[in-house]
């Protein structure tokens, strides 16, 4: 959430300047601003997953023995953990960033849909994994690495899939039409 927090920001200090609109005006294809956008929201939301990732990973693999581990208040760090986090980005990039190209470089209520979005995704993590529904949520053990593995996969297809499809409804909507 704060990594989209600090992305939105970015986008909205940029918007400020006007610095999309130097941008626009460089003899570069348009649909490069759009592209440049993207690749920066997925370059930082991929930093932040790998850095979240590799903790995950020395949390499951060292931290086991260690009681405070065991049973943690909130969700365990472990690969459904990383899932909920790439769906919260897939989220932001459908939602905030496709919006912004299509919706005229609105940002305000783009982003305050995100926010209800991922306030909904967490608050399914958190339940899902309190209530015991699937218990290889709240599983530290590496037992539960295959469910999670899959959970993990599947979230990762979405980001993709809405990721693709949201730049490409942002390019279209960007594109010059015919007056």
């Amino acid at each position: 959430m704060l990594v989209c927090l600090g992305i939105f920001y970015s986008i909205y200090r940029c918007q400020a300047n006007g610095d999309f609109l130097f941008t626009v005006m460089l003899p570069v294809p348009k649909t490069d601003a759009v592209r440049s956008k993207y690749l920066f929201s997925c370059t930082i939301q991929l930093i932040a997953w790998v850095l979240a990732a590799v903790c995950t990973v020395i949390r499951i693999f060292t931290l086991d023995a260690l009681p405070a581990y065991q049973e943690p208040f909130l969700m365990p760090a472990n690969l459904a953990y990383l899932a909920y986090t790439v769906l919260i980005y897939a989220a932001f990039n459908f939602l905030f960033l496709r919006a912004y190209f299509v919706g005229m470089y609105q940002t305000k209520a783009p982003f305050a849909s995100f926010l209800v979005v991922s306030a909904l995704i967490v608050a399914a993590a958190e339940g899902l994994q309190r209530l015991g529904v699937l218990p290889f949520l709240r599983s530290t053990l590496r037992q539960a690495l295959l469910p999670q593995a899959a959970m993990l996969c599947a979230a990762l297809a979405i980001y993709i899939l809405l990721t693709v499809s949201s730049y490409r409804s942002a390019v279209r909507a960007f594109l010059p039409r015919d007056i």
